[in-house]
């Protein structure tokens, strides 16, 4: 059944890409889609919050800064800079002009211009991807851009030196408060990765539960220092057999009484 009507505020807008994330952390995921609004005087992008169950509002003026005036080619959602906040990266040309890209600084769901932190260049820039490249436990980025001339591209690999907190901090700093993220990916097949932080150091549990509520995995029960930290589940029980296609809960526990669940989906 279409329900378009009844739980989205679209209004016309040329979308051209749409993205899902939870921003605010609310087990809810929004969704971000790139307009082609600029040829048409439509928004050039809109955020739709999502209430908890499944209907949409239109957020833009409030959660984003003004200056987002352009044509975006891409979009990627990753906490770049490891605050527990999902930070928003924008492929952007202008018109047919090469362009800065915009790199925003979440704030769970408000979003600020943090671009300062980016490299000094500007290009076609035709879309991005995200992940740890070097396995330093940040996400590096991948641009995929255009030199200008039809059919040659000059591809760049970003490495992250610890993207600002705030525009000018610097990542040096320990956690500041205990976060669970998401796994990623998910669904998953055949592994997914946990990232979780610690303040203060705490004795540590991360468990895997079914839906029956029984522990299949225990991937740490230790004590850490406080810092970032990032475990792999390879979709196997305590026993070393692969677990079947369902539903599973991951559980960050500490000492101090913080207790996080994430839910994921395990796909064979």
């Amino acid at each position: 059944m279409d329900e378009t009507a009844a739980r989205m505020p679209f209004d016309n807008d040329f979308t051209k890409l749409m993205k899902a994330a939870d921003i605010n952390n609310d087990q809810a995921p929004e969704l971000y889609a790139i307009n082609v609004g600029v040829f048409f005087n439509n928004p050039v992008h809109t955020l739709y919050l999502n209430d908890g169950g499944g209907l949409f509002n239109d957020v833009t003026g409030s959660h984003f800064p003004s200056s987002i005036l352009t044509f975006l080619n891409d979009a990627e959602f990753r906490d770049f800079n490891r605050d527990g906040s999902l930070d928003l990266y924008l492929v952007n040309v202008m018109l047919g002009q090469p362009a800065q890209d915009f790199l925003l600084q979440g704030n769970n769901g408000f979003f600020s211009d943090a671009s300062a932190g980016l490299p000094n260049r500007i290009g076609f820039d035709v879309s991005v991807a995200a992940a740890d490249m070097d396995g330093d436990q940040d996400d590096d980025l991948f641009n995929s851009q255009g030199t200008g001339s039809l059919g040659r591209m000059s591809d760049r690999l970003y490495r992250n030196l610890h993207m600002p907190v705030g525009i000018g901090d610097a990542l040096s700093a320990a956690p500041q408060t205990f976060f669970l993220e998401q796994n990623s990916p998910n669904p998953f097949n055949p592994q997914t990765t946990i990232r979780y932080q610690l303040p203060t150091a705490s004795d540590v549990q991360l468990t895997i539960y079914n839906l029956r509520g029984q522990m299949v995995r225990m991937l740490v029960n230790q004590t850490q220092p406080s810092g970032w930290y990032r475990v792999t589940w390879n979709g196997k029980n305590d026993s070393g057999f692969q677990v079947a296609s369902g539903v599973y809960f991951c559980r960050l526990t500490t000492e101090n009484g913080f207790i996080a669940t994430r839910k994921m989906m395990l796909l064979r």
